[in-house]
């Protein structure tokens, strides 16, 4: 709004000066332009220091403006809106959003995911599907979103989950209206967000999934790099589709894992040319009597069009 505001504050304000100026004018170059020619028959000469006297006083004039203009901009930035109004990473992602034609944009996303081993289920549940749990994850990803249109109860994304290793995904109840899963494998969920939303209204979505387990494969591909080790899991969430995406922040949860110290390549931002940056991976633990949990966060200011960002963890 100040991209718009303050030239027009600027522009009033040295308009008010405009009579002072012309009569500064007059008064230097000792004729008004604008006063009524007593001879009509001029020679060429006088014809041509009378359009040299009108240049002069036109070009004292812009650059008069030109220059209040100038001082008045720069004073009223300096006197309220360097100290009203702040530049925000949020508001240059709806320009990138509204640059590349989205209908959408989010300044952040917190992907929670709960590892937790067989004991943290209820003792009457050791199986789904007849197939053995011995280990779950439910991941939680909320969108905080910024609508750059009008949704009227209709699809603003597509969710994706796919597991690469668990035999099945299975979708829980998020913050919107889901639709229909669009792909009948069991090691994937692939359905609609419908909600309602004013453009620029801003909301966090939420999406759920449950991956089940019967076993953890040692040998396993993370980022690229084939890890062989026991007791261990990743999660990652790849740009793929040239969503504008700010902040991107892991939180790793358990309350049955005792999570291991994290390494410094436990935390992985892939960026668009494949080169691989370690992210810092903090460990926190409860210290509470009753709970005993577990959690690891990392996170990166930007996710950017064809860019990665994942997460392992190992549990003792």
């Amino acid at each position: 709004m100040e991209d718009i505001l303050q030239p027009i504050v600027a522009i009033l304000i040295s308009g008010l000066f405009a009579p002072l100026l012309t009569q500064l004018i007059e008064r230097f170059t000792g004729k008004s332009p604008d006063a009524p020619a007593v001879r009509t028959n001029l020679s060429a000469e006088e014809k041509r220091k009378r359009r040299k006297r009108n240049l002069v006083i036109f070009t004292y004039a812009v650059f008069a403006q030109l220059s209040l203009f100038t001082m008045f901009f720069f004073l009223s930035k300096w006197a309220y809106f360097d100290e009203n109004y702040f530049p925000t990473s949020e508001r240059e992602l709806i320009r990138e959003g509204i640059k590349k034609g989205k209908d959408y944009v989010i300044p952040k996303m917190t992907i929670r995911v709960y590892s937790e081993s067989k004991a943290g289920l209820p003792a009457e549940i050791d199986s789904c599907s007849s197939n053995p749990l011995n280990y779950c994850m439910l991941v939680s990803i909320s969108y905080e979103i910024v609508a750059l249109k009008n949704f009227k109860d209709q699809k603003i994304f597509q969710e994706y989950y796919q597991a690469l290793y668990a035999y099945d995904v299975l979708r829980e109840p998020g913050s919107e209206t889901q639709g229909q899963d669009k792909n009948p494998k069991d090691v994937i969920c692939n359905y609609d967000i419908i909600t309602t939303m004013e453009k620029y209204q801003r909301k966090t979505i939420t999406t759920r999934a449950d991956f089940l387990y019967t076993v953890l494969p040692a040998t396993r591909v993370f980022m690229g790099d084939e890890i062989t080790d026991e007791n261990w899991d990743f999660f990652y969430y790849p740009n793929e589709e040239d969503d504008v995406i700010g902040e991107v922040e892991y939180q790793i949860i358990s309350r049955t894992l005792q999570f291991n110290t994290p390494t410094p390549d436990d935390a992985i931002h892939l960026d668009e040319n494949r080169s691989k940056h370690t992210i810092s991976t903090q460990l926190l633990k409860s210290k509470g009597d009753c709970f005993h949990f577990n959690i690891l966060t990392a996170k990166i200011p930007r996710l950017h069009n064809k860019e990665h960002f994942g997460v392992k963890w190992t549990w003792k």
